[in-house]
């Protein structure tokens, strides 16, 4: 299993429709819940983000690549399905 790293900002709506959708994954399939997900908040610690590459958040990353990156007017369902695939290779 591998831990993902997933950058966020305070006040995002995308981030938030992020973390909806990471709660219902986990409702939906608990081996989801054991997957470890570190929240890194951008303006908090900018130093941890400067070091890594992406332009939106939601953005996550596992052992360094960038796995999921949000994008202006993503809809909950794409958001859903990338981000379910994210937690589908974090498990694989």
């Amino acid at each position: 299993m591998k831990k993902i790293k997933m950058f966020v900002l305070s006040g995002c709506p995308y981030c938030a429709q992020a973390n909806r959708i990471l709660d219902q994954l986990k409702q939906e399939n608990p081996e989801y819940a054991r997957i470890p997900i570190e929240q890194v908040e951008e303006q908090s610690h900018p130093e941890i983000a400067a070091a890594y590459d992406y332009i939106y958040e939601p953005c996550m990353f596992m052992d360094g690549e960038r796995v999921y990156e949000s994008h202006p007017g993503e809809s909950e369902q794409e958001a859903y399905q990338k981000i379910k695939a994210v937690l589908d290779k974090a498990l694989a």
